[in-house]
């Protein structure tokens, strides 16, 4: 028997199988060197967030999982992707479809954004306690909050929690928060076409009690659940003649063959089956650019060598580790060595202590210290000083360690001449090369469900001279399905992005020319004047400030540009449109978490549409280059959908994980997912070819002293 989806769900299973498909073996070494303990993944309900079966739970996931989920349960298919971003902190986008059957397309299409909180961890005594909100920006009729109790008992683990909206339909309580004020107390609505918002949380007359039991079997990632649930389906006994809604309890089994991807069945009462497909890995995990370390090669021969199986053949010249070597000082038996670190795609102590050690071993005078000044496209690092006895007891005698070499170290951010690269760095042009998989997928849909369009494309970053930076990107697209689109908006769909899809619709394109002069004013002052095709979709110039000092955690910029909108119908989408001119420019925050690589970010200004708002985000970087990002922008401009709803909101979550690991492809390659509404005008935000922040992150304090053992690194 063959089983047919709907158009969005085969998109979605199609992107969720290329993008583990291409993570998952990069994956493989890193669990060879652990058995896995798949009693430890965490159960999804059929909502996509933790839970059993169709109750949510106070569970979270590892920092930096991210994972897809697509579940069924009558009348509804659930598909959702989401990213653990913070310690106690999960988001997810999900698209609700109302259908007949698994063979028929969407009646109803029900997009929100999913958020959970954790208020309190659980230990030996008490619970997990976690604050949750389905559609919390989102149809009102998957909208609801709750709050959720879990506590383990051996192989047992318990959940209670009482929920509002949609999660308290059972009505098995007064609303406890009225007595806060009448405005938790107010009817409310469980359907209709206006987004739910800030002013429907946690209100209505009533709540309803949910419960949970899971038990853990001998057998590795198998497991039996049971819940009671307080939705009783309301909405869809209103607006679906003859529906039966599922009864309050339901049965499961759920089973991981692996630590990555689980799946599971149950039943809801003794007449409807659900079913669910997870698939989910920490980022953090993926084994990417590590693998190279040690390994030199550019492009031409990595290829060769990869088709011809001969390890040793080399069809073009290869630099050693002193081509990223641009100055060397010595004096007094100290050695003072410039290094640039563009297009080296490791961490900054790993940088430091290949070229440090190089010097040691071929240095003919003897040297005491060495002092590294690093440099990336110009802009300053600090400059570190360490002790060759302690480089050469942690290297050579392994009698030492990274954090005895830390003691000695001194660290400093006194002001130096940059220097010219050298020959040997800029002969070896592959470095600068890159190819990026771009998979863009929009779930928040109301109008034309699920969107997506592919792309691949080829990067090339070359420093010109020592503050100038040629930025060029050609994009091959390769799918969408996004026609059409332009003529479902009520606005102008040449406004801002509306017209996606006639850029989406040309085969090759020049994504970005750009060149960017880069310097450091002063101590902890950056500054980046970019000029030329930006982005996609924008042509113009502009400039960004940043100072970021590096003893603070702590963060403060500025950008402007003044852009004009391309012609997508002109060779490469080289031209303008007449009349486009818009000035964009933001004012930018940013606050580093103490002891994580996580930052928060925080915009106030213009956007491309000419409306004025505030930008929110958390991004994360990982020590393999893995990079997640959930934002969410808010401005005075609305945009509209077919059914008459309008939204003042744009948010998404983006994951980027560096393909370093595939010998045959250069560092500088990776795969994204962008999971963010497309086609839309309002809060939009150009794509900077040079993003200050982004790039002294690698000069950073914060980057030194969570990456300082890598400078022992083989």
């Amino acid at each position: 028997m063959s089983i047919s989806f709907p158009n969005g769900l085969k998109t979605v299973l199609t992107y969720t199988t290329v993008f583990f498909a291409l993570a998952m073996p990069q994956m493989a070494s890193a669990q060879e060197d652990a058995a896995p303990n798949f009693k430890s993944i965490e159960l999804k309900s059929i909502y996509g967030q933790g839970g059993t079966l169709t109750t949510p739970n106070a569970r979270h996931f590892k920092t930096g999982t991210i994972s897809a989920n697509i579940s069924t349960l009558d009348p509804y298919i659930h598909y959702s992707f989401g990213a653990q971003l913070l310690d106690g902190l999960h988001a997810q986008l999900r698209q609700t479809a109302e259908i007949s059957s698994a063979q028929d397309d969407a009646h109803r299409l029900f997009p929100g954004l999913d958020l959970k909180l954790r208020l309190l961890k659980e230990n030996r005594i008490r619970p997990e306690i976690s604050l949750g909100m389905s559609s919390a920006i989102g149809h009102k009729r998957m909208a609801g909050e709750y709050l959720a109790l879990s506590k383990r008992y051996g192989d047992f683990d318990f959940t209670a929690g009482m929920g509002w909206g949609r999660f308290g339909s059972a009505k098995h309580l007064n609303n406890p928060l009225a007595a806060l004020g009448n405005h938790f107390d107010q009817q409310r609505k469980l359907d209709g076409e206006d987004a739910n918002n800030p002013d429907d949380w946690f209100t209505g007359e009533d709540i309803g009690f949910f419960t949970s039991l899971v038990w853990n079997s001998p057998i590795d990632g198998l497991s039996l659940s049971a819940d009671y649930g307080a939705d009783r389906y309301v909405s869809e006994q209103q607006a679906i003649s003859g529906f039966d809604a599922p009864a309050p309890y339901s049965f499961g089994i759920n089973y991981a063959p692996t630590e990555w991807f689980s799946m599971g069945i149950g039943a809801s009462g003794r007449d409807k089956i659900m079913g669910q497909l997870h698939f989910s890995t920490p980022v953090q995990d993926i084994k990417t650019r590590s693998a190279k370390r040690g390994v030199d090669g550019n492009i031409a021969n990595r290829l060769i060598r990869k088709i011809t199986g001969k390890p040793d053949i080399q069809i073009m010249p290869e630099s050693g580790a002193e081509a990223f070597i641009a100055k060397t000082e010595y004096a007094n038996h100290e050695k003072v060595i410039q290094v640039e670190t563009a297009g080296q795609h490791e961490t900054l102590p790993y940088i430091i202590g290949q070229a440090a050690q190089h010097q040691a071993d071929h240095s003919y005078a003897t040297l005491d210290s060495l002092e590294v000044e690093p440099l990336r496209y110009g802009l300053k690092g600090p400059k570190v000083k360490i002790l060759t006895r302690d480089l050469n007891y942690a290297v050579n005698e392994h009698i030492s360690s990274a954090e005895e070499i830390w003691q000695n170290a001194q660290i400093s951010k006194k002001s130096f001449k940059p220097a010219k690269t050298s020959a040997e760095y800029r002969a070896d042009k592959s470095k600068f090369w890159g190819f990026t998989l771009e998979n863009h997928v929009s779930l928040n849909e109301e109008d034309n469900g699920t969107l997506t369009r592919s792309a691949l494309i080829v990067q090339r970053n070359y420093p010109l001279k020592r503050h100038f930076l040629s930025v060029n990107r050609l994009r091959l697209n390769l799918y969408n399905n996004l026609e059409g689109l332009k003529y479902l908006r009520q606005s102008d769909p040449k406004n801002i992005r509306g017209n996606v899809e006639d850029f989406a619709a040309n085969g090759i394109a020049l994504d970005q020319a750009a060149l960017v002069y880069n310097r450091t004013l002063a101590e902890n002052i950056y500054v980046a004047v970019s000029g030329g095709y930006l982005e996609e979709m924008y042509l113009g110039a502009g400039a960004e400030i940043l100072y970021r000092p590096f003893d603070k955690t702590w963060a403060i910029g500025a950008e402007f540009f003044d852009v004009v909108k391309r012609d997508p119908f002109t060779a490469g989408a080289s031209g303008f449109e007449q009349g486009t001119a818009t000035f964009t420019g933001h004012l930018n925050a940013f606050y580093e978490l103490p002891n994580t690589d996580t930052t928060l970010g925080f915009s106030a200004g213009r956007f491309l549409a000419k409306d004025y708002g505030v930008s929110g985000q958390i991004r994360h970087n990982f020590r393999n280059g893995a990079r997640l990002n959930g934002f969410i922008n808010a401005t005075n401009k609305q945009d509209q959908d077919i059914f008459g709803g309008t939204t003042h909101l744009y948010s998404g979550l983006n994951v980027s994980i560096p393909l370093g690991g595939l010998s045959f492809l250069p560092n500088g390659s990776a795969i994204t997912l962008k999971t963010s509404p497309l086609g839309r005008n309002a809060a939009q935000r150009l794509d900077k070819p040079f993003d200050l922040f982004e790039e002294t992150e690698q000069l950073s304090r914060r980057h030194l002293i969570q990456n300082w053992s890598d400078i022992v690194a083989e």
